[in-house]
Parts: C-alpha cells; structure tokens; sequence
C-alpha cells in the first residue's frame, strides 16, 4: 500500500497543473497545458424544480395585454420601455425590459415584453393600393367594396357621391376618352364618345380629392387621411390610382395615442429608441 501511495504521489506531484488567475470583474484567466482540454462545464441549475431567476420574451398582441403584463412583472426601480418607431415604413414596436439596469445596480436585461399594434384591415387595403394604378372598371369595383371608408368632410366628396362616381365608371368603360379638364369645382372633366355614337362628345366629371376616415390600428381610433385621385389617358382608355397624402402623419398620431395610454396605465415611463 505504501509503494502505491508514492506511485500516486509521484504522479500527482509530476502531471501538469493548470494556471488560474482571478481577473477584474470576477473573471477567471485559466492557461491549460499543451495537450490538456478544459473540463465541460454542466448547468446544474436546468434541473432545478424552478428556474433562479425569470428571462425570456413575452410577446403580446393588444395593448391592454402588454399594460397587464409589464403592471404585474415590473417594478419602479428596473422596469423600461422602449418604443421604436419608423413612421415612413409604418413601423411600431414597444419592448420593455423587466430587469433593466438600476443607476447604480446592473442587471442582466433579459427578461422582456413586446408589443406591435397591429394594423387594421381598413388601413392594410388603401395602404396596398396605395399609388398602383387600376384599370377604369377595376377601380370602380374598388371604390364600391370599400365606399364605408370615405369620410364626409366639409370640402370633399361624400361616400354616397364618390359611390355615384364609381358607377358611372362602370357604365361607362367602354367609352373612348378624348380630353381631360380640371375645373374650378375641384373636379376634373372627361369628354368622351361612346362606341354607339362616336359624333356625339359626352362628359363625366371626376373628383380630385377624397377622405378617409381609418383607424391605422386594429380597434383603434378612426383619423382623417386625405387622398389624391390620378389618372392616365392612354389610348382614350382611362387608369386611375390614389396617392396617400402624408399617412405616416396620420400613422404617428395613433401611435402617440397608444403611446400615452400606455404611459398613463402601466405607470412606467417610455422612452424612444432600441432596448
């Protein structure tokens, strides 16, 4: 036995020895020898009944959701929210970091919530149409399957006379279009001959400008945005597309909507940039 032991010894007192030396920040500098592999480091915390601490992101799909969460998960002292913004590519995303950095404590900062206000179905459609151009009957049909969306404002056409114009397109789309004038009313004037009578120069008048009165998220508030109506004569057939005027405007008053509701439910503040 003792011939055995001071073989162990020797051994022991021979093999090649790790050097480990503490750094800053409770970090471990640890130089192997040639030939020597790091031992695998095991987790022993994943088979625990429960985890040490919360993580993970919580993906929310309504504001009053991501309130109630953040309300129930937050506190004062490490709770933020963040909220990015690209109004031009219609783009809103909220993030709160449950276990944010205190001023003189860090945390790990991972543990969230997100939310992005979905888009209604309103403004999902005349935003995809938005600027492409529609033959004359298909953009009468257009007219009529969305005609709910037209916003009576003093100045503009109503739903009912934008609806009478997308009729008379219609009934009128085999006609041959021979001049376009803008008239002082707002309108413009198309003077065309049927394939019936093709001596006798008719006209229909065309409005300019219309509004929308959309709710850019879902179960939102409804807002004005305006539209410019475009054509293009092109063999004496007629094409016709809208132009949105500034909806990123309009996209940035629902937010800040949201934004306050947020602010003022959940209790925290909410701060513009990336987590």
């Amino acid at each position: 036995m003792e011939q055995y032991n001071n073989q162990v010894e020797a051994i022991v007192a021979n093999t090649a020895k790790p050097i480990i030396q503490t750094l800053e920040n409770d970090r471990l500098l640890i130089l192997l020898p040639n030939g020597y592999k790091a031992v695998e480091q095991i987790d022993l915390s994943k088979f625990k009944p429960d985890p040490i601490r919360k993580s993970g992101t919580a993906t929310l799909t309504d504001t009053d959701s991501f309130i109630y969460f953040v309300k129930a998960e937050g506190s004062l002292a490490s709770c933020r929210i963040y909220v990015s913004v690209d109004y031009q590519a219609g783009a809103v995303k909220f993030t709160a970091v449950m276990n944010d950095h205190e001023q003189e404590k860090p945390h790990w900062r991972d543990y969230r919530a997100t939310f992005e206000p979905a888009k209604s179905v309103e403004w999902g459609i005349w935003k995809g149409r938005d600027g492409k151009q529609m033959s004359q009957a298909d953009f009468a049909t257009f007219l009529e399957d969305n005609n709910k969306d037209i916003a009576s404002v003093q100045g503009m056409p109503t739903g009912t006379q934008m609806l009478e114009m997308a009729l008379n397109f219609e009934a009128r789309q085999e006609a041959v279009i021979k001049s376009a004038i803008r008239l002082q009313s707002g309108t413009v004037a198309f003077d065309y001959t049927d394939k019936e009578d093709d001596a006798t120069v008719k006209r229909m008048e065309v409005f300019q400008r219309f509004s929308l009165g959309i709710a850019p998220f879902f179960n939102g508030q409804p807002y004005q945005l305006d539209a410019r109506l475009k054509y293009r004569i092109n063999s004496g057939k007629l094409a016709f597309w809208y132009e949105l005027i500034r909806p990123d405007l309009v996209l940035q008053d629902a937010a800040k909507a949201v934004i306050e509701k947020i602010k003022a439910e959940s209790g925290f503040p909410v701060l513009f940039g990336n987590s």
